[in-house]
């Protein structure tokens, strides 16, 4: 006699179904950006055309421009670049502020749906606070104040280390150096969106132009606020794309009238990291 299978509960299939869920990012007056508008801000990055990118998402030029046009409208920094004239008739391009909004995004989205991912395999019967220990688990705070979207540009192995070249956008290139194991494990490859990470106390400021170093970025900026102590001075520069760099100021530091006297804010300096101080972090 042939037993009679039974069907699967609602608890075990519910156990093996992934979760998945919709991100968007909200701005004071609105929704900025969810899938589609991403798919938009993407084509017209990749095809420099709002045309060609209506055409690849797809959807009609006039629900891309008014789509951009919103979004334009929720944004208080401009999210595109109108280009005209010029041999190829002119064109769109995307804004420093458009390409963080989307790094943001991607990160977001991506940390969402590993957060998903990882409440897919705890058992079905889990009490709420059982749900909300493990989420916290998840939540990480870092340290370092630096914090920078950025795109893999290209990989240099140099024997035991790879040299990782990457584009900050409008405030120009940064190297780190990881481990081949490093590379391996993060999937590192040419056009990857990724966050660097550098502690303050890593990036040493200065008043002159440091010695160009094989391992070295090098920064100029214009100091904006310092923040004297017993022993040490943090720093904050602005960059010339309009980012902010955390460090300490290069050099003693004596509390005393007349001695060691730093630039006021406004004046250029100089600021240094060595690229085994940078740190990576991937969220695909």
């Amino acid at each position: 006699m042939t037993e009679r299978r039974r069907p699967p509960t609602a608890a075990k299939a519910a156990a093996t179904t992934p979760l998945t869920g919709h991100f968007a990012l909200q701005g004071p007056q609105g929704s900025l950006l969810d899938d589609t508008r991403m798919r938009l801000l993407e084509a017209i990055d990749a095809h420099g055309s709002l045309n060609r990118a209506a055409a690849h998402v797809p959807m009609s030029y006039k629900a891309a421009w008014e789509m951009l046009n919103t979004m334009s409208s929720l944004s208080d920094t401009p999210l595109v670049e109108r280009l005209t004239g010029g041999a190829g008739g002119g064109g769109t391009r995307l804004t420093a502020h458009a390409r963080q909004l989307m790094a943001l995004y991607r990160a977001m989205a991506s940390s969402q749906q590993d957060v998903l991912n990882r409440l897919g395999t705890l058992p079905p019967d889990s009490t709420p606070e059982a749900l909300r220990s493990h989420l916290r688990r998840l939540t990480m705070r870092s340290s370092a104040r630096n914090q920078f979207a950025a795109t893999v540009l290209q990989l240099v192995d140099r024997g035991g280390m790879v040299d990782v070249q990457l584009d900050l956008g409008a405030d120009g290139p940064l190297l780190a150096s990881v481990t081949p194991e490093a590379v391996h494990e993060m999937g590192l490859a040419p056009g990857q969106t990724l966050f660097a990470l550098i502690k303050a106390p890593w990036v040493q400021v200065r008043a002159t132009k440091p010695r160009a170093a094989a391992h070295l970025t090098r920064w100029q900026g214009t100091l904006q606020a310092c923040r004297p102590g017993s022993a040490h001075v943090g720093v904050t520069l602005a960059l010339p794309g309009g980012g902010l760099l955390h460090g300490l100021w290069h050099g003693l530091w004596y509390a005393g009238p007349g001695e060691g006297q730093l630039p006021e804010p406004g004046t250029p300096v100089w600021a240094s990291v060595a690229s085994d101080s940078v740190v990576l972090v991937s969220f695909s």
